[in-house]
């Protein structure tokens, strides 16, 4: 990821559009800047969140399948 160039709000407004992948690199950052380090942080929360609630419904469907429930 080059930097050299963006400001930090550049840098998180880029930090949106980050993956795990990505945040987790970007963590490992050197001299991270705060509201940088800030806004990934969120970000991971965001994704995690987002895993969570796609597990719980990929569960609810599954079971509902086995059991026959139809979802409305």
């Amino acid at each position: 990821m080059q930097t050299q160039y963006r400001s930090a709000g550049g840098r998180i407004f880029m930090v949106r559009h980050f993956d795990r992948v990505k945040c987790e690199a970007a963590l490992k950052v050197p001299y991270l800047q705060k509201t940088v380090r800030r806004a990934v942080l969120a970000r991971l929360k965001k994704l995690r969140a987002f895993d969570r609630e796609f597990a719980q419904e990929s569960a609810r469907q599954v079971d509902a399948h086995v059991t026959g429930e139809k979802k409305c």
